[in-house]
């Protein structure tokens, strides 16, 4: 109500705008509802599939670390493979030998397609960071994977050895089986520089 200078009061008219507010606040209250909903029903898929896809526990990515003293500092050696996607990839003849996958010998791999990847090889220390070259590491497929003290439990790399030669940090890793079975040995020294070999065990 709106009052004159004379003291006489008359009733002003505000139901359209009143109604207008109250339905803002109604669809501002409907809005925090359905974003709480959705914040929630997308929470709640993330505990769903598990950690992030770097976790140990993940039963799609398999991780080994090793570590040892070199250079003054502790290293550790960290591992991971994944799935691997055929889709995703260039594939070769399987009738050509060897195989090849992206254009690159592909190391354990026969006339089928491989289950798993080698995509990285780390070694990090409190001061520094370094890596084995993607192409030195990709191209190894089916490392040998077991499960830990029981069965039930998540698999992990298990032919991973670390070692120190001279000046060196040398890793190695044996993949796959029968015909394709192999050993590849990386080493890496203390300015980042990597080597690679690599040789059939059949």
């Amino acid at each position: 109500m709106d009052c004159e200078p004379k003291g006489s009061c008359k009733k002003k008219n505000v139901g359209p705008a009143l109604n207008l507010m109250d339905s803002i606040g109604a669809s501002m209250v409907a809005y925090r509802h359905l974003a709480v909903a959705a914040l929630l029903t997308v929470t709640a898929h993330s505990l769903a599939q598990g950690p992030n896809s770097s976790a140990p526990n993940d039963p799609s990515v398999w991780i080994s670390t090793r570590s040892l003293v070199m250079w003054g500092s502790t290293w550790t050696i960290r591992a991971v493979a994944r799935p691997f996607v055929p889709r995703l990839h260039h594939m070769g003849s399987s009738a050509q030998e060897p195989r090849r996958i992206d254009g690159r010998i592909a190391w354990g791999v026969g006339p089928s397609d491989p289950s798993v990847q080698l995509t990285s090889l780390t070694l990090s220390s409190n001061k520094r960071k370094l890596k084995i070259p993607k192409p030195l590491v990709t191209t190894c497929f089916d490392p040998w994977l077991r499960p830990g003290r029981n069965d039930q439990d998540p698999l992990y790399l298990s032919g991973i050895k670390v070692a120190k030669r001279r000046n060196l940090i040398v890793i190695r890793l044996n993949g796959a089986d029968g015909a394709g079975a192999y050993a590849v040995e990386w080493t890496m020294d203390r300015h980042g520089h990597a080597k690679r070999k690599i040789w059939s065990i059949a």
